[in-house]
């Protein structure tokens, strides 16, 4: 993936865009990356919104996503 492509929105080709870390447990909602969370540190990821247009894309880093290889409770459709 180019530097460019990186930080240009998928829709509408903007450039302002913004990223937040949060967390993944649950808590009042569903858990949104079960069997990824260790003890007392939940999962987490990074929530990215284009201000352009406004579609919002979740991105999990590596060492979470191999824990939800491994996790039994993820199931590969591809």
């Amino acid at each position: 993936m180019s530097k460019a492509s990186r930080h240009e929105c998928g829709e509408c080709g903007g450039t302002e865009a913004y990223v937040t870390r949060t967390g993944a447990n649950g808590g009042y909602g569903p858990a949104l990356l079960p069997g990824v969370s260790k003890w007392f540190r939940p999962a987490k990821f990074d929530v990215r919104v284009c201000a352009g247009c406004g579609p919002v894309s979740f991105h999990v880093d590596q060492e979470q996503r191999q824990r939800m290889r491994d996790s039994g409770r993820w199931t590969k459709i591809g």
